[in-house]
């Protein structure tokens, strides 16, 4: 998951770098900063959530 989930640095794209855009090896990504894989599958969902429930309270 760290690997499919995470990046440590930016391609030469300026965007989150992969396996494909950035030099990697066994130790990275650290698993620190979460790429854009990671953002649609678990922050996305859970912010929407919170978001669509302060709307329905209110």
């Amino acid at each position: 998951m760290r690997k499919k989930y995470t990046f440590d640095k930016l391609g030469i794209d300026n965007l989150p770098g992969t396996m494909k855009t950035a030099i990697s090896n066994n130790k990275t990504p650290s698993g620190t900063h979460p790429n854009f894989l990671a953002i649609e599958k678990y922050y996305v969902p859970e912010v929407s959530r919170v978001l669509y429930q302060l709307v329905a309270d209110s």
